[in-house]
This record gives structure tokens, sequence and C-alpha cells, in this order.
């Protein structure tokens, strides 16, 4: 198969500019991938993958505000021109069956981009099934009936994913409108959910983040998080509980408490599951225990250097060499800070009782003090 062409038809994150440039586009690229499969044997294509570029590329475009029409005024006059300079005119006897490939060809094209503008449109409303469908599961109301009228057959079990949306570097740029660069990220987000996903994950989100479903049988919500990442120019961050129809509204309020621990301790992007952060989830339930906890920590209220050092210090598994690049400064400095918060703590993170007791003293400060990490 003739390889499609990819250059500038999907957002590039690291590449990513102001809003309505965000999604990169080529109309002339997607004109001309249009008019080769016009003029392709059809059968001889793989045409899933051919029709899915062409609404993925739609999809950008629409992202980026290029109206439908100007898409597929684009796309008929460069089939038109396509077929006016071919060489390869058919027989008379053949012109029949061509011109009825091309006009097929049209059909296909025409209703790919448009249902890339329909879902654009959907994820712009905030009204689609998933969504709906979705709000009805968290809050433990969700009926057969009601799946049924949203077209979707729900999942035995979910990965119930809290999901945090960080703010986009373009929102504080000077001169741009930083609302419409944050609603950008969002718009980003459910365009990619309702092309790539629809009728399989479900979310209620807002420009903050949201909760989605990720079936669990069926799709891998890191994989899902990689992709919406990419699709937002934005990293976003996940706590995942697993959680069968029934357990959806507790897991997702034991995911949310989960991703608060994560952007405390200030862990990367990514999907970050429950079972791994059990402990730290604990220790964020009020009572005695935790007070004593965040007592530990007290000696260093008056250095903030020291806690933001210890916070990144246990975000990045303990190296010294990246909590310095980290905080941009030598990693001597680091050891120095080391040294001076197990003075003032009495607590030494190169003891295992020593790291025990000051990441769940942190953990423990965070919410004693209202302490939140960097995400």
């Amino acid at each position: 198969m003739h390889e499609s062409p990819s250059v500038g038809l999907l957002p590039r994150p690291a590449e990513q500019a102001p809003e309505p440039a965000a999604w990169r586009y080529e109309l002339p690229a997607i004109a001309a991938q249009c008019a080769r499969i016009a003029r392709a044997d059809l059968e001889a294509l793989d045409l899933g993958a051919e029709l899915s570029w062409v609404e993925h590329a739609a999809a950008a475009a629409a992202g980026a505000g290029v109206p439908l029409e100007t898409v597929l005024q684009t796309v008929h006059k460069a089939v038109r021109d396509a077929l006016a300079t071919a060489h390869d005119a058919p027989p008379p006897a053949q012109l029949l069956d061509r011109t009825s490939a091309t006009v097929r060809a049209l059909d296909l094209l025409t209703s790919a981009i448009s249902a890339a503008y329909v879902h654009q449109l959907r994820a712009l409303t905030h009204s689609s099934p998933e969504e709906t469908l979705a709000s009805a599961l968290l809050a433990g109301t969700a009926t057969a009936t009601q799946a049924r009228q949203c077209g979707i057959e729900p999942d035995g079990e979910y990965d119930v994913l809290a999901l945090a949306i960080p703010p986009h570097p373009d929102a504080r740029r000077p001169g741009l409108d930083s609302r419409t660069v944050t609603r950008g990220a969002l718009r980003r987000v459910r365009a990619e959910l309702a092309v790539r996903y629809a009728g399989r994950v479900l979310a209620v989100l807002s420009v903050d983040g949201g909760t989605m479903l990720v079936p669990a049988s069926a799709l891998s919500a890191d994989a899902v998080i990689a992709e919406l990442s990419r699709a937002a120019g934005v990293p976003l961050t996940a706590a995942s509980v697993v959680a069968p129809v029934a357990g959806i509204p507790e897991a997702a309020e034991r995911a949310h408490g989960t991703l608060d621990v994560v952007q405390r301790l200030g862990l990367p992007s990514g999907v970050h599951r429950f079972t791994d952060l059990v402990l730290e989830y604990q220790l964020t339930r009020p009572g005695p225990g935790r007070e004593h906890l965040g007592r530990l920590l007290a000696p260093l209220d008056d250095h903030p250097e020291l806690l933001e050092t210890l916070r990144c210090h246990l975000a990045n598994d303990m190296s010294r060499t990246v909590t310095a690049r980290r905080l941009h400064v030598h990693a001597n400095t680091v050891d120095y800070r080391l040294r001076r918060i197990a003075q003032l703590t009495g607590l030494d993170l190169g003891r295992a009782d020593g790291l025990w007791y000051l990441r769940s003293a942190f953990v423990a400060h965070s919410y004693e003090k209202g302490f939140a990490g960097a995400a």
C-alpha cells in the first residue's frame, strides 16, 4: 500500500503553537491524499486505514477551526484536477466503471470528513452519548435501558481514571487569551476521544480534568492516556482504580483521592495505580496517625527550599542528579540540603527507616499544612 503522507496533519506536542494553529494541518496534503484514493483501484487499497487517515486529518483541520465546506471544496477540486490531468484515461468501454468508482470514492471521503466534523461538534457541545452514560455510571444510576438508548454496551469492568489536564505552556504567554488556550487542550482531548475511542471510553471532563472510564478488558489505560497526551499537547496525569460497574462511584472517589496524592508528591505524568500507592493514600485519612507524621516535618516549615528539595528528591526516585537538574542547583547543593533535613528532623534519607518515615511524613504534612507539590 502506498504510504499516506503524514507531514503536518496530526498534533506534534513539541511544536504546539497558540490556538487556532495548535492542530497542525495542511489542506494540500489532505487534498492530495484524497485525490490519490479517488484515482486508485479501491479494491487494492487498505480502505479502512486510508479513510481513518483522512478522518484524523479532517479532525485536525476541524480542531483548528477550518470550515467543513472549505475542506470539502478543496478535496473535490483536487479530485477533479487529478482526473482532468490523468495520463491513463480509460477507454470508452471502461469510462462508466471508472466514473462509478470515482463517485464511490468521493462518497466515502465525504462521509469520513463529515464524520470527523460531527465528532468535533459533539465534543464541543458536551452532549455525547458517552458523557451521558458516564455521568449515570458515576452516579450509580445507569440502567440497561439507558445504555441501549446511548447505543453503548457497557463493559463488565472499568479502569476508572481520575484525570488531570495541566495548563498549556502557551497560556502564560503575553498577548494570548489564556482561557482560549486552556479550552483548546480540553477540546483536543474530547475530539480524540470522539474520533479514536467513540463508544468505548466514557468521560466527564472539564478544563482541569475529570473522570474517564476505560473498558479494562479491551483497552490499556496507559495507551489511552499516552494518545490523549499527544492530542492535547500537554502531559496528562491519571490515577487508576479498577472496578466492576456497580463499584464505579466508590472507585471514582478513590481514584481522585489517589490523584491528589500523586500531585502532592509531584510524581511524573502518566497513569498511577491505586494499588501502587495504597500506603500513601491511607496516610491521607484524617486521624492521630496523620497528625503525628505531619509534625515530623514541622522543623522544615521555616525552610521552604528544604521541603521543595525533599518533595523533588522523593518524586525522582532519590536521584541527586535528577533532583539537582529539576531544581536548577548543583548536586552538591542537593547533598547539603539533604544533610540539613536529616539534622533538623532526625530522619536520614540514606536509611530505610528514615526514608519510610520521611516519605510518609511528607504525605501527611502536605495534608496537615495544605502544601501541594508541583505536579
